[in-house]
C-alpha cells in the first residue's frame, strides 16, 4: 500500500487496536455491553475509536444524532483550516524553525543534546503538528462512524499540548485516548490480573507501547519512505 493515509489505517492502527481488543476480550476487560451480542462486538472492533455507551440504557451505543454529526463536521472543517495554516507556516523550515546544531532525527543523542533549548522548541513544533494531525484524523473517523454505523465516538484528543495541567494529566486524560484505553484494558489490567503486581503491569504497558510505536515507525513511516524512494 503506497498511500500513506491508507497504510497508516490498514497496516498500522487497525492491527494494533484489534490486537489489544483481542487480549482484553480474552481476560474479560472489554467495555461493558460490548460482548452482549455479536453485533455490538463487531461494531466495537469495526471502529478504532472508543464508542460511547449509555449506562442508563443497558450500555447501548449512543446514537449519532443530526446535531452530533453537524458538530463533527464543523470541528473537522476548523481542524483542517488550523492544521493547514500551521503546516503552511512551518513546512518551509521542515518544522524545525529554530536553528540547531543537534540533529534530533539521528540515533545516539546524549543528555547534553537533549537539553539543547532550540532542539526542545523544534520538538514542541513537531509535537503540536502530530497533535493536530491525529485530531483531524480521528475527527474524520468520527464522521465516518457516525454516518455509516450511526453511533457516537469519544474524543480521542483533548488538546493536550494546551490544556494539560501535569504529565499524568497529559498522558492519562488528554493524549491519544484510543491507545490509552487499548493499553489499559489490553495490557495493564491483564498483566495485573495475572501477577497482582502493579509495577510489573506498568512496565509491561510501557514496553508494549514502545514496541507498537516501533512497529508503526517501521511499517508506516520507514517503509513508506523507502517505497517512495
Amino acid at each position: 500500500i503506497r498511500n500513506f493515509f491508507f497504510r497508516f489505517i490498514v497496516v498500522g492502527i487497525f492491527p494494533i487496536v484489534g490486537f489489544f481488543h483481542t487480549i482484553e476480550a480474552m481476560y474479560g476487560f472489554s467495555p461493558k455491553g460490548v460482548e452482549s451480542s455479536f453485533k455490538r462486538y463487531a461494531l466495537y472492533n469495526a471502529s478504532i475509536l472508543e464508542l460511547q455507551y449509555d449506562p442508563k440504557n443497558n450500555h447501548e451505543p449512543i446514537q449519532a444524532t443530526s446535531s452530533y454529526k453537524k458538530s463533527c463536521i464543523i470541528t473537522f472543517l476548523k481542524e483542517i483550516l488550523i492544521t493547514g495554516s500551521y503546516m503552511s507556516l512551518f513546512a518551509p523550515s521542515r518544522y524545525e524553525p529554530f536553528e540547531c546544531d543537534v540533529n534530533g532525527n539521528r540515533p545516539g543523542l546524549n543528555l547534553s543534546d537533549c537539553l539543547n533549548w532550540n532542539l526542545f522548541r523544534n520538538n514542541i513544533v513537531g509535537t503540536i503538528l502530530i497533535q493536530m494531525m491525529l485530531s483531524t484524523f480521528t475527527t474524520t473517523f468520527s464522521i465516518v462512524v457516525g454516518f455509516i454505523f450511526g453511533v457516537q465516538t469519544s474524543q480521542a484528543m483533548e488538546n493536550p499540548m494546551m490544556t494539560s495541567t501535569s504529565p499524568s494529566d497529559f498522558w492519562g486524560n488528554k493524549w491519544n485516548l484510543v491507545i490509552h484505553g487499548a493499553l489499559k484494558r489490553g495490557v495493564f489490567k491483564p498483566v495485573y490480573k495475572i501477577s497482582s503486581n502493579r509495577s510489573l503491569a506498568v512496565v509491561a504497558t510501557f514496553v508494549a507501547s514502545a514496541l507498537f510505536h516501533e512497529y508503526l515507525i517501521y511499517a508506516v513511516w520507514y517503509r513508506s519512505s523507502h517505497l517512495s524512494g
